[in-house]
């Protein structure tokens, strides 16, 4: 059996998923305590190096903004489509 309390990243995934808005993430995780907020970038910076250093990533262009977050021991990306809509969740390891 899994615990969700071992795991802030799956837990929290258990509340957001791809679809819902961005004043739904940040109402959800704004309240977790596990959840630190690392960086919020926009798309002026998609042709940047925006990516956490030291931490795995997937090159991706930001089409409106990503939050960075680091959730547990992992480095969570989460970005936000022109409409204000979670597009797609990366987790990524050190």
């Amino acid at each position: 059996m899994i615990y969700y309390a071992i795991f802030p990243t799956k837990r929290l995934l258990r509340e957001i998923n791809v679809g819902d808005s961005e004043n739904k993430l940040i109402e959800i995780i704004s309240d977790k305590k596990y959840a630190q907020l690392i960086n919020i970038y926009n798309y002026k910076h998609s042709k940047e190096k925006y990516y956490v250093k030291g931490w795995e990533y997937e090159e991706r262009e930001i089409n409106n903004k990503v939050y960075i977050y680091f959730v547990g021991a992992e480095m969570v990306y989460i970005y936000i489509d022109k409409n204000g809509n979670i597009e797609y969740i990366f987790i990524g390891g050190s």
